[in-house]
């Protein structure tokens, strides 16, 4: 029932003069929520965080998403397993509003400076205002350094899911506006890293207000895309010698041949933080295909899929693949402003990044860049372990996949103690960082449920080491009760 209505809701949203009717049907899904919570005892309030009003929000097709807000001595998780099930239980409410994303704070967290930064993606003002669907007192925020650098790396984000992986889009609309919304933040903060053309401009709100158009301006559109990432000149940057000693000899011998096409400048690769032996690469290797403004002659947009299916004949049972598209200027962007998943990235690229051009990549890591990643990061960790998502994808998958996400906590929270970044990657050494029960789980052991009580145990450890750590500069972060 909720995917037939969501294919009638998609369906209608095409539809010229139906935006009316999908805002009442919206606002009447906010009332059904407001009517089912209001008297509940334990919620303060629950906040409307999605914009109705703005150009980007599509009726029919963008989620509504709520913060709910309870007591201090409230059990969150209780809590928003009930908003779950009762979201579950309405095929009405289920079309418009996803579980998978119903952030829950107590009244202490949402007073905090930097928790609001991680429901931050596309705000546009320097002040911004999330509605209480109870008729209360709304929550009115002043943006700051924090909520500039959670916009900028959901930017990256979008442009990575929809640009950089190289795959197509069910949704041209929606890929449309991501984009749009991305490359406006990165033009507002940090605009010399990007190069956005009238053009660009007209052919994406074309094919938003006009989606019947894409199958004419998709590939124009397309263009101009590649264009604003490849156009801007960078840092120059040095030859170095690189030993690829530890990759497979035919691998790399066919990503020197590709290093003749004209559109691509050359390969990044970096292999995953735990190598179970030093002398062969093994598990994820991230692969960055770095192009230049040649990937506009001809057609070669269009073999960049047939290049990732091409580099991916050379993985193996123990070795995959993970293939991005990247520009000099982003990867700078990306460096510089430490916009990686994991804040010290930047600095594992400059020791364990391996170029088979052979070129050092110059980038000055800002530290309070790194500062502000940090923070970020331990917010996003914070409401993954809230809203079971750590569980979730750790569950199930192997082993080793739960000690790279502690050894990782666990060399962020060394490096905020103002410790040397330093990379280990002897397995044995690692394993001894944390508690023995672990000795007994093979790397390519499943996780099971009782695995998972001790890794829990474990990572809130280290979580709450680094938030006592970054603690010292901002005390509000002691109210991310773990």
């Amino acid at each position: 029932m909720k995917k037939f209505l969501q294919f009638w809701l998609k369906i209608i949203s095409y539809l010229p003069f139906t935006k009316f009717i999908l805002k009442a049907y919206y606002n009447s899904a906010v009332k059904n929520i407001e009517k089912q919570f209001v008297e509940n005892q334990q919620i303060i309030d629950i906040l409307l965080t999605s914009k109705m009003d703005a150009k980007e929000f599509i009726f029919g097709q963008s989620d509504l998403n709520f913060l709910i807000i309870v007591h201090n001595d409230s059990h969150p998780k209780t809590i928003l397993n009930e908003f779950r099930d009762c979201i579950q239980a309405s095929a009405f409410l289920k079309s418009v509003v996803n579980i998978n994303y119903v952030p829950i704070l107590n009244e202490a967290e949402i007073k905090t400076d930097v928790i609001k930064s991680y429901l931050i993606q596309n705000q546009s003002k320097e002040t911004f205002t999330w509605p209480s669907i109870f008729k209360r007192n709304d929550y009115r925020f002043l943006m700051g350094k924090q909520d500039h650098y959670a916009m900028l790396f959901h930017s990256l984000r979008s442009i990575d899911h929809y640009l950089l992986r190289g795959k197509k889009a069910k949704n041209i609309r929606m890929k449309t506006k991501s984009i749009y919304t991305s490359f406006k933040h990165i033009q507002r903060f940090v605009p010399k890293y990007i190069y956005l053309t009238k053009t660009w401009e007209t052919l994406s709100t074309r094919i938003y207000r006009f989606p019947a158009l894409s199958f004419i301006l998709k590939k124009p559109l397309e263009r101009q895309h590649f264009q604003a990432i490849t156009k801007n000149s960078v840092t120059q940057n040095q030859i170095a010698d690189f030993s690829f000693e530890a990759f497979d000899y035919s691998f790399i011998k066919f990503l020197k041949s590709l290093l003749q096409i004209e559109f691509i400048d050359d390969f990044v690769l970096t292999p995953s933080i735990i190598q179970p032996q030093k002398d062969i690469f093994t598990g994820k290797i991230f692969i960055l295909v770095m192009i230049n403004k040649n990937i506009l002659n001809k057609n070669y947009i269009a073999q960049l899929e047939n290049l990732k299916i091409s580099l991916r004949r050379f993985e193996t049972e123990k070795t995959k693949f993970r293939i991005r598209f990247m520009s000099a200027s982003l990867y700078e962007l990306l460096s510089t402003k430490a916009l990686f998943r994991f804040p010290l990235e930047p600095l594992y690229h400059q020791t364990h990044a391996f170029s088979v051009k052979s070129i050092k990549y110059q980038y000055v890591v800002d530290y309070d860049q790194i500062h502000l990643a940090s923070i970020h990061f331990l917010t996003t960790q914070f409401m993954r372990f809230r809203s079971f998502k750590q569980k979730t994808d750790l569950i199930g998958s192997k082993f080793i996949k739960s000690l790279n996400l502690m050894y990782k906590y666990h060399l962020l929270w060394e490096h905020l103690k103002g410790k040397p970044f330093h990379i280990e990657h002897s397995v044995e050494e690692i394993r001894e960082l944390f508690t023995p029960q672990f000795n007994d789980i093979a790397l390519d052991d499943e996780v099971t449920e009782e695995d998972w009580d001790i890794i829990k145990s474990q990572l809130i450890y280290l979580l709450k080491g680094i938030r006592d750590e970054l603690a010292r500069k901002d005390t509000s972060l002691k109210f991310l009760k773990f």
